[in-house]
């Protein structure tokens, strides 16, 4: 009987034995998959919208801003104070299309508002080749620019551009400029 108890005791460790190892390797699995689920989530997050604003560097002229999620509030209740000239606001849509053949006219959409003392106008570039693709007119205050098609064919494709909006005195002379990067897209 003696022996029988001891292969049952063999039996029971392997049974406790094998039970630990099937309890370590769900763990480690759960572990492991939830790490691929943080890193793709990670992964495929759209980043912030940032954008970079340059004044002059004249005694007058002001410092840049980058507008982010934690300062936008603040940005914006500063956007609401009377525009001083030299500064401006402008409204844009953030992501512009453009279709390869047909009219292509795009939906991309600018405004330069009433609320601003000058007029403005835009040069869009493509950022990597620091090609110029896109020349707008003179904006008057209170007008909008929009439906255009690009100065230049483009393959199909999203491409990350810069855009850079000038502000002119009344002989259209810049008086100061505002970059920043927008994302356009070339469909068939």
């Amino acid at each position: 009987m003696q022996e029988e108890k001891k292969v049952e005791t063999k039996e029971e460790k392997k049974k406790k034995k094998d039970k630990k190892i099937l309890i370590t390797t769900i763990v480690t699995s759960v572990v492991i998959i939830a790490g691929l689920v943080t890193a793709i989530i990670f992964l495929l997050r759209e980043p912030p919208l940032e954008v970079v604003i340059e004044y002059d560097r004249t005694p007058t002229g002001g410092r840049g801003i980058v507008v982010t999620e934690d300062n936008v509030d603040e940005i914006r209740d500063m956007l609401a104070q009377p525009i001083e000239d030299g500064y401006y606001e402008v409204h844009i849509s953030k992501d512009w299309t453009f279709p390869r053949s047909g009219n292509r006219k795009g939906d991309a959409y600018f405004k330069n508002l009433e609320t601003n003392t000058r007029t403005v106008f835009f040069d869009l570039y493509l950022e990597d080749r620091n090609q110029v693709i896109f020349v707008s007119p003179y904006i008057p205050l209170g007008r909008d620019f929009r439906n255009f098609a690009l100065d230049v064919d483009l393959p199909v494709g999203t491409y990350e551009t810069l855009l850079t909006i000038f502000l002119v005195d009344d002989n259209n002379t810049i008086i100061t400029e505002v970059r920043m990067r927008i994302p356009i897209t070339i469909t068939n």
